[in-house]
């Protein structure tokens, strides 16, 4: 049986959380894909506590995913017609558990209510293991993009969708 995920929105008081996640999946998964000193790079650039304020701010929803009285993981969409799943992660301790997929139904719900038709989300090229999961989700691939963010390090990515009609 499934365990089912409980969450809460993040207000300022869980920025550390989620700071502190990042780090801990991050760490984990991404120097294989993009190296160390990116991983450095995107992670004080993506987490700083200004950024993440900002983002709350200008209504990029952040949540918070709980097993038990535990964070797992957590997630921002960015509303829109075409809204954005921006970060989706998981402690990689609690992956090959459906929670992923909770996670993902979890967002495309969160994009619906805020009147997306469709939810868009990038992912590296070769993450194999994100791509399938998106896959099982009912996630298309629509296109690519390799973007400059600074300091020579690149995003090459995927760019997928999905219609939530």
């Amino acid at each position: 049986m499934t365990a089912t995920l409980h969450w809460r929105p993040v207000a300022d008081a869980d920025l550390a959380t989620v700071a502190a996640l990042a780090h801990t999946i991050w760490w984990q998964h991404y120097p294989p894909l993009i190296g160390e000193q990116q991983t450095r790079y995107m992670l004080a650039r993506m987490y700083a506590p200004e950024r993440l304020r900002q983002e709350l701010a200008d209504g990029v929803c952040y949540r918070l995913a709980w097993l038990d009285d535990e964070p797992v993981g957590y997630l921002s969409v960015r509303p829109g017609p075409c809204a954005a799943l921006d970060k989706l992660y998981l402690l990689p301790s609690r992956h090959r558990q459906g929670l992923g997929q909770q996670m993902l139904e979890y967002a495309c719900r969160l994009a619906a209510e805020q009147g997306g038709q469709r939810l868009q989300l990038r992912v590296n090229r070769d993450n194999c293991q994100a791509i399938a999961a998106y896959e099982r989700a009912g996630f298309r691939c629509v296109g690519e993009d390799c973007a400059a963010i600074g300091d020579g390090f690149v995003m090459d990515d995927f760019i997928y969708e999905r219609s939530l009609l």
